[in-house]
């Protein structure tokens, strides 16, 4: 997998196998299975052999995301609809954002947020925030530095589409450069 001559287009495919749950074994790795000797100087990146979580971890980690937004939810849903009263005062257009993302396994979904900018601020297409960027709204500020924009992606979590702890998803038209830019991006 670190190997100098691998290249990008090695890199990406390898990538693909894992997210399509295709077993991807490093060389050494299987090296050591079949003689039963380990090399001394290295070993395996990946003691088990194979780079996606075992079955059992991503039970878990699904099971504690669910329980996690079921156990903050009491708290969070009034707070949610005092976000988007104040987001609904403070600039015409709707509470809620949604856009497509990307998520594991190179999928799409929609993700819900509260809207923090004005409405249609992707009108002339994507783009990434920036410091005083002129789309963003005076509660859109606010709830952005305390990232109470981010509370209706509890709903993308009990959904499946995210997990509590993991990468931010990003646009499609961010992933398919980042990872014609970023080896293993996709990974």
């Amino acid at each position: 997998l670190d190997a100098p001559d691998l290249g990008p287009i090695w890199e990406r495919f390898l990538a693909q196998c894992i997210l399509s749950h295709i077993p991807v074994f490093h060389a050494r790795r299987m090296h050591e299975a079949l003689t039963g000797r380990v090399q001394i100087d290295h070993l395996s990146e990946n003691e088990v052999g194979t780079l996606l979580p075992s079955p059992l971890y991503t039970v878990c980690k699904r099971l504690i995301d669910i329980v996690g937004v079921l156990v903050v939810a009491p708290v969070v849903l009034p707070l949610m609809l005092l976000t988007a009263i104040a987001v609904r005062l403070d600039s015409p257009g709707p509470a809620l954002f949604i856009q497509n993302r990307v998520g594991l396994g190179n999928r799409d979904f929609r993700i819900y947020k509260f809207r923090s900018m004005i409405a249609d601020a992707e009108s002339n297409g994507a783009r990434l925030a920036s410091d005083g960027d002129d789309r963003i709204t005076r509660v859109g500020a606010f709830i952005r530095k305390t990232r109470l924009d981010e509370l209706p992606q509890l709903w993308n979590i009990l959904k499946g589409d995210m997990s509590l702890i993991g990468p931010r998803p990003e646009q499609r038209v961010f992933v398919d450069q980042f990872d014609a830019e970023i080896p293993f991006y996709i990974y």
